[in-house]
Parts: structure tokens; sequence; C-alpha cells
């Protein structure tokens, strides 16, 4: 290749000195809220950035005593190691972890963390692939530190490091665009209709009175076939639009069949009810036939009274969201039931308020449209950019 450079293989454990985590009796109350940051792989699915600086719980020195964590020096590189397997971070100051974490504290004259972290983190499937166990999956000490990492001279390391930052700090951002815009959609929509709800006379209003039907898709797991009528499940549904790529099918009989209950038409409503994104809405933007599964309520409003795309924005705020939150029900799995659905309070103004927040919340989705795009191919950009790196080709 053009200018291929040196790489050598390099075990983990001759580049990094390899600590595990460890816990205190959870039971024990002079353990814990210390001030020894102690770190959890949910901390680390928090974060918006490589680095962590926080950890929502802290231990005591006892608590430290009591158990064989170690203290990581800054610029770790923290590692889980157990459900999930492969969530990376730096640390930015000193602190801990739990057992679910192989850490690994890398030799300054080898290996820079950040190389590490980028290169940790396009491993994550062959790292999952090394965990074992019956009940849950985990890597070993010794398997870690015998994972062979490609090891270009320090310079290489940061020159490659500087290349992925640029890309990954543009992801980021656009990552975090959208979360502003969400949070101005939601903003504007208490300003509007909740904050002033007195002074302009809006009424809120069961979800039930505004709806001509609530009901929810087929119960029982149809027959798939190769193609057909498109089966939509909570997976096709993101807050913005409903999503045909990656569908299943079924027959036109079954379709028919199990139209007759639920059918969703032009303007419809379609609001998740299972699982992890229980709780979003999109309207139905399309003439075409497609069937539901129980994931997925279908609300038909009544255009009469309320503008479709007013609603959807309506269940996708906060406010509502709360309100989901509230009454979902289900241990392992979430699950909004439709007399919970048929509860949910919304707020009723007048049909030219209901259009102008409704415009507004076109304007942001299509914005948000183009920066999901521009997101996904700096994602594709950053991953080609990874593959080239650890193969010496940049």
């Amino acid at each position: 290749s053009e200018n291929m450079i040196e790489i050598r293989k390099v075990k983990l454990g001759e580049c990094c000195e390899i600590i595990s985590g460890s816990t205190p009796k959870t039971n024990v109350t002079e353990y814990w809220d210390g001030n020894i940051l102690w770190a959890t792989p949910k901390d680390l699915s928090k974060l918006g950035s490589k680095f962590i600086s926080d950890t929502s719980k802290k231990i005591t020195q006892a608590g430290y005593k009591s158990c064989s964590t170690q203290i990581l020096p800054p610029r770790s590189v923290l590692c889980s190691s157990r459900a999930p397997i492969g969530y990376v971070a730096i640390n930015t100051v000193e602190m801990c972890t739990n057992q679910g974490f192989k850490n690994l504290i890398p030799c300054s004259d080898k290996v820079l963390p950040e190389y590490l972290y980028y290169w940790l983190g396009s491993q994550k499937d062959y790292l999952q692939g090394l965990g074992n166990g019956a009940t849950f999956k985990e890597i070993s000490k010794t398997i870690i530190s015998k994972v062979e990492i490609p090891l270009p001279s320090l310079r290489d390391q940061k020159r490659i490091v500087k290349m992925l930052d640029e890309v990954d700090i543009l992801s980021q951002k656009r990552k975090q665009s959208i979360r502003f815009l969400d949070e101005y959609v939601n903003a504007t929509f208490f300003s509007m209709f909740v904050k002033e709800s007195e002074e302009k006379n809006i009424t809120f209003v069961k979800l039930e009175s505004l709806s001509l039907k609530i009901t929810d898709g087929v119960h029982a797991k149809p027959n798939y076939t190769e193609s057909g009528v498109p089966f939509i499940s909570v997976k096709n549904i993101t807050t913005t639009r409903l999503k045909f790529d990656d569908c299943k099918f079924i027959s036109l009989t079954d379709h028919q069949n199990f139209t007759k209950r639920c059918k969703a038409e032009l303007n419809d409503i379609l609001y998740t009810k299972v699982g992890a994104t229980y709780g979003r809405a999109c309207v139905v933007d399309t003439e075409n036939d497609f069937s539901l599964y129980v994931s997925v309520a279908l609300i038909k409003p009544k255009k009469d009274v309320v503008d479709p795309i007013f609603l959807k924005a309506v269940l996708n705020s906060s406010y509502v969201k709360r309100q989901a939150d509230k009454s979902v029900k289900g241990a392992g799995v979430p699950d909004l039931h439709l007399i919970e659905i048929k509860k949910l309070k919304v707020p009723l103004p007048d049909m030219k308020e209901q259009k102008k927040f409704a415009e507004l919340v076109s304007g942001v989705e299509a914005t948000k449209q183009k920066m999901f795009i521009q997101s996904e191919e700096l994602e594709k950009k950053f991953q080609a950019l990874m593959q080239k790196a650890f193969k010496g080709e940049l």
C-alpha cells in the first residue's frame, strides 16, 4: 500500500499493567458515600466523550480497604469486562472500579492511552467473543493480557490519535446538536402550553378523548414471509419517522385478517409501548399497507379537534414521557398498557396554536434528519479510518 508503517503486534500484558476492580459489601453503610471515585460500567454508558472524571457512586477509605479494588492513576484506560463487555474510557482523575472491569495502566514508553482507547473501541465484537461464562460473559485477566494490539511507534500513535480525534469530535458535536434540538422543542412546548396554560385557557385532556380509537397490533407472532406486506415493530419507529428499512414481511391474507381490528392509515399515530424505547410517537406518513405487532399502539386522532403532527410532538415531549415512565409496568421488559396510554394527559390549545407548534417541530425534524445522515456518514468515515490506522495504512 502507499505508505505502510511498521506495526508490530504486542500483547496487552506486555505494554500495560492490568488491574481488576472490586466492590465493597453493599450492606455496610460506612463503606459508601465517601470521596473515593468508584466506577461501574453504567458510568461509562453515559459518557459523551472518551474521558471520565466523575462517578455516580463513591466509596470511603474503609470501603476501599475492605475489598481488592485499586486506585488507578489518571490516564489509565478503563475497559468493562462483563455485562456489557467493551465499554472504554480514560480517567482524568484518580479512581477505582467495581469488578466489572479489567483496567489497563499503559506503559508510557510503549502506548498512548488515547491510542489504546480507540483500538479497544474498534475491537468490541472481538472482545465480546473472548468472554466466557454460562450465566453472563466475562473476560478474565489472563485472556485480556494475551490479546495482541498492533503497536506503531509513539510518534505514529500520536498522529493516528490526532486524525481519529478530529472525526470523533465532529461526530460528538453532531450528536450534541441533535440533543440540543430536542431540548429546544421540549422547552418551547413547555413555555407554549404548560407554563401559560391558565392565562391561555388551555385545558388538559386524556388522550382517549382526542382519539377515535386506541388499540395495539397483533398479539400472536405471525408467520414471516420473504416479501409481502411490511410488518412493523418498535425498532421501525424513531421519534422523527416511521422507517421501513430492515422490516419483516407477512402474507396479504394475514395482513387482511390482522387489520380487521387494527388498520393504520395516513396521519394516524404509532406509539411504542414495549421495550427500552417505549414512549416514542411517529405519524403515519404513507398510504402503503403495513401491519403492526403488539409492541406498537395505534392512535387514531380526531382530526377536527387535534392536529396529528401536534399530537405526535406532544407525545414525544418530556412532559408526556414522564407520565409514561410513571405508569410503565413489567420487571424485565418495560410495557406500557393501553389502559395507561389512554389516560395520558395532554394539553389541548386551539387549532391555530397547534399548527404553529406543529410547523416548528417539522422544521426542527428536517434539520435533525440532515444531522442524522451527516452523523452516519461521519461514523462510516471514522470506522474506515480506524481500520486503516490499525493496519498501518495511515
